[in-house]
This record gives structure tokens, sequence and C-alpha cells, in this order.
């Protein structure tokens, strides 16, 4: 298939999906340096504390980020769909594309100042810089589009940077929904409900939830254990997580928008703030003082089924105090 324009000279290149006719004006080099420039100076927030407008600007990128994983595969079938109505297809894919440069700009930088307030380890440090990495080339990419589409020069790299765009920003979706959902997220609904418990944190035993119907049942507590000196994450810690929060504050349901399941969720926190889990200080986290509360308390945590014991709140309480050590995930 080759799309055609009477207003090009010489015929554009054979491919499958044949580049744009060149245009006149538009964006030039100094406007796409300047554009590279502004994208490889973002990343310099990181190191500095992060003032309310930073914060701000950082939560647009979750709203922003779906036009140019949209608009680049709105291209892409224009491209085909439209190869016999050739003045059409380019002033509707020039302007999309146009679009889909800018939103992708201010996404990345919208990315790149939120993330300033968050903090990635072990697999998800490698899922978030190729998550990065990849929106950053979906930007440049874009940006290139607009140029190359307006050059019989560059007219022969449209359709592979079309393409390169189109897997960049699929992966990249892809990546952002593993950070925000956690691991194997969409994978997460083939797998049994034994699974996806197994799954919700690292390697260690596993515990069925007890959802009491009723009033006497639900202010029942776990039996009593040993109290660890000097608790242990994957020993003393995960297990409580698991059975008792994770159902409620994990990758599936996040009430309070409080996540358990990992320690970078744990320590942002939810509407309260990072309230949630303060190291060093047990008497200042809520994941202690809401397990701790009277039994007949209507704010005691958990809300449904067995309460943790008394060991395990205390147990709870050393670790935070001893500053919550939490090791990274592995890859």
């Amino acid at each position: 298939m080759r799309l055609s324009s009477a207003r090009v000279q010489t015929p554009p290149p054979s491919s499958s999906l044949g580049p744009p006719t060149p245009q006149q004006g538009g964006p030039g080099l100094r406007q796409l340096v300047a554009g590279l420039a502004l994208l490889g100076s973002a990343p310099a927030l990181a190191a500095d504390a992060v003032p309310v407008p930073v914060a701000l600007f950082g939560r647009l990128h979750f709203p922003l980020l779906h036009f140019p994983l949209a608009l680049l595969f709105v291209v892409l079938f224009l491209e085909v769909a439209l190869r016999s109505r050739e003045e059409l297809r380019q002033e509707v894919t020039g302007r999309l594309l146009g679009l889909c440069a800018g939103f992708a700009v201010v996404t990345v930088l919208a990315g790149l100042a939120y993330a300033v307030g968050e903090e990635f380890n072990g697999a998800s440090a490698d899922t978030f810089f190729w998550h990065r990495a990849l929106g950053i080339v979906v930007a440049v990419v874009s940006v290139l589009l607009v140029l190359v589409r307006r050059s019989a020069r560059l007219a022969r790299a449209y359709v592979p940077l079309l393409l390169l765009g189109v897997g960049s920003v699929s992966v990249a979706g892809h990546l952002g929904g593993e950070l925000v959902h956690g691991q194997g997220f969409y994978t997460r609904p083939l797998r049994s409900e034994g699974e996806r418990r197994a799954n919700a944190g690292d390697e260690g035993p596993t515990f069925s939830y007890d959802d009491g119907d009723g009033v006497g049942d639900a202010r029942q507590r776990y039996a009593e254990g040993p109290i660890p000196g000097k608790p242990d994450y994957r020993k003393d810690i995960q297990p409580i997580f698991r059975r008792s929060c994770v159902k409620c504050h994990g990758p599936e349901k996040r009430k309070s928008g409080l996540r358990l399941d990992e320690k970078r969720f744990a320590l942002k926190g939810g509407e309260s703030g990072p309230l949630a889990l303060v190291p060093g200080d047990a008497d200042k986290s809520l994941i202690f003082t809401m397990a701790g509360k009277p039994p007949d308390d209507e704010d005691i945590m958990p809300s449904k089924g067995k309460l943790l014991s008394l060991s395990e709140i205390e147990t709870l309480k050393r670790w935070i105090d001893q500053g919550a050590p939490w090791p990274d995930p592995t890859p």
C-alpha cells in the first residue's frame, strides 16, 4: 500500500504505510531542540524538596497520560483508513500529531514532577526506570513526527517513528499500570483467589481472612503468641499485614487510599497523608493506633473479622519504634 500526494514532486518510498506529504511551515529545528532541552532538564526536580506547585502539577500526569496514548493509535488508524483521501488524511493526522506532541511533553514533565515525592525500590525501581525512559521516548518521538511530516528529506522516517511511538506508549502504559496497581496487575484476573493472595507481597506464608458476620465474632482476637525483641518484617509483620490488612488496603482494594502491600505505598500513606506508618514513632502511626483501639471502638482496625492479638499489636509497636525496617522487594 502506498499513500501518495499530488503535492509531492517525487514519489514517496514504497511502504505498507506511506509517509505523509511534506508541508511548509510548522515547528523547526530550534523549537525541537528547545523542547528536548526542556525534557532533559526535568529530572533535576528530583533533587529538590517538593513544593506545592510541583506536587499539584505532578497530579496532572494521570488525567493527561491518556491523550498521547490514544492519539498515537488514532493517527496510526487514520493513516490506513484515510489512505484514499489524501487531503483529509493530511489535515486530520497533522492536527492530531500536534496535539499528541503537546500532551506528551506536558505528561512527561508532570510525571517527572510527581515522581519527586515517590520512592521506588527493588523491582519497582526497575519498572519506574523503564516507564520513565519510554515516556520520554514517546514525547521525543511525538515531537519528531510533527517535524518529519514537514520535511521531504525526513519523510522516510515517518512510518518507523510512528510505529516506535505506538509501541513505546503501549509498553509505557503497561509499566505504569504495574507501578500503580502492583506487579502482575494485568494478569491478576486470570489467577485464583489463593494465587492473588500469595502474590500480594513477597514470598512468605499466607493466611485466610476471617469475615466474621456477627458482632461477637468480629470482636474476637487471634491467639496470643510470643513477642519478639526485634521484630523481623518478613517473619513477624508481613503475615499480619497479609492476613488482616491487605484485603482492604492492597492492590485490589484501597480503602482510604492506603495500601500496605508495598513499602513505598505504606510510607506514602492514604487520605490522611504520610501518617499510616511513621518509622520510629508507633504512637503517630495509624496502623498501630487504629489496631490498638478498644474492641468496642467503631474505628478499630480491622473493621471486620478477628482483631489482632495483643501480642501482635505489641510486635507491631516494637517494629515501628525500631524504625520499621522493611526490606525492598526483590526483582
